[in-house]
């Protein structure tokens, strides 16, 4: 991408006034993401948005978090290694919480831009202890918000039809992350779950 990016550049092609997101797997695995990541911040772009495994530490994350441009979520979904391993099939646990807990370490005014994410997957991770593991571990290194979510292919086929288990662990997470003054960040199907919900409760009260 690169070669790319310094071609928009000389032709005046690209601008920096809008977002940079990474998605798509694990981006710092790509050997140009240092490169185009401090492109973009020694651009000033407005804000990039990076999805993680933080199973190791990238340096232009670590440049980028304290600039308030650059904000990580990093997908943890539990709150010990067997957990993780069965969910990820790596024995990583201990690596990505001192990841997170360096990410946090660093940031300066803002300090939501470093957020761990729990994916609900039922039948896996689905209970309240677990929950409430991940939610105290991640105030224990440091950090101010966090991001739930549900497992897509498990809630596309049911999203009319939520089991109340599910939705019972929604309002868990809402309930304790006030308690735990955690800020709370409702990533995709979490966001669908929570506009459906509160839009058929304002019906309701019609």
């Amino acid at each position: 991408m690169m070669p790319i990016l310094q071609e928009m550049l000389e032709r005046k092609l690209l601008r920096f006034n809008g977002y940079l997101a990474y998605g798509g797997g694990e981006p710092a695995c790509l050997d140009e993401f240092d490169d185009i990541t401090e492109l973009f911040l020694e651009n000033n772009v407005r804000s990039i948005v990076t999805n993680t495994s933080g199973i190791k530490p990238v340096q232009s994350i670590l440049k980028g978090i304290p600039t308030g441009r650059l904000d990580v979520t990093v997908s943890v979904d539990c709150s010990d290694r067997e957990t993780y391993k069965k969910i990820k099939q790596i024995d990583a646990y201990d690596k990505v919480m001192e990841t997170l807990k360096l990410y946090a370490s660093v940031q300066t005014d803002n300090k939501t831009l470093v957020r761990s994410k729990y994916i609900i997957i039922p039948g896996i991770n689905d209970s309240e202890r677990e929950i409430e593991n991940w939610l105290t571990q991640s105030c224990e290194i440091g950090l101010k918000q966090v991001c739930i979510d549900i497992e897509g292919k498990w809630y596309i086929p049911r999203k009319q039809n939520v089991p109340e288990h599910i939705a019972n662990l929604i309002a868990y997470v809402e309930k304790r992350t006030k308690e735990l003054d955690l800020g709370l960040f409702y990533y995709s199907y979490a966001d669908q779950f929570r506009f459906d919900r509160d839009r058929k409760l304002a019906e309701q009260n019609q």
